[in-house]
């Protein structure tokens, strides 16, 4: 099977989004970021409040409580807004250019204006489809963004992949 797409910053992004959300250790920054603060906030609003200081308990408390809200998404935007640089500056080049992958029986083939790529597929660690996306990754650490909407026949890629023995992790729920 042989299928040509293009790949653009937002595909780059969206894959660095994906990664980020299957990351423990990015959780766990998350959450400790999330916690640390708003706990630290709330115990200096529970103390003015009992040494009298009304005034500093609710403005304490007003940010423990905008803090522990606002948070998560303020996270998750400041990591967009720093791999969308990342990208726009060492991806920049490939954006645009033409990807023809190649499945054989033994290799994913993957030309594009910079060479090609032979990978054996028992070197595939994993499959994961998104809403938008096929994710291809390889014990390299190294990944295939595939764009749906670049393909024709997305069955038959997924048929393809399945035959070969690998399984496809469905992520349809990732935003």
């Amino acid at each position: 099977m042989e299928f040509t797409y293009q790949l653009e910053s937002n595909d780059f992004l969206q894959y660095q989004l994906f990664t980020a959300s299957q990351s423990k250790s990015i959780a766990k920054k998350k959450m400790y970021g999330w916690l640390v603060f708003t706990l630290a906030a709330s115990i200096f609003a529970l103390y003015c409040y009992f040494n009298s200081s009304t005034a500093l308990a609710i403005y304490f408390g007003a940010i423990a409580a905008i803090w522990g809200v606002f948070y998560p998404r303020y996270f998750s935007w400041k990591y967009a807004k720093h791999y969308a640089a990342f990208i726009n500056k060492n991806y920049k080049n490939r954006f645009g250019q033409s990807t023809t992958v190649t499945l054989s029986k033994n290799h994913i083939i993957a030309t594009d204006d910079s060479g090609e790529g032979k990978i054996k597929l028992s070197e595939i660690v994993g499959v994961n489809e998104t809403n938008q996306y096929l994710f291809i990754t390889f014990n390299s650490g190294a990944s295939l963004i595939i764009p749906k909407r670049e393909l024709a026949n997305l069955e038959e890629l997924k048929n393809s992949l399945t035959n070969i023995g690998l399984s496809i992790n469905n992520e349809l729920s990732w935003r």
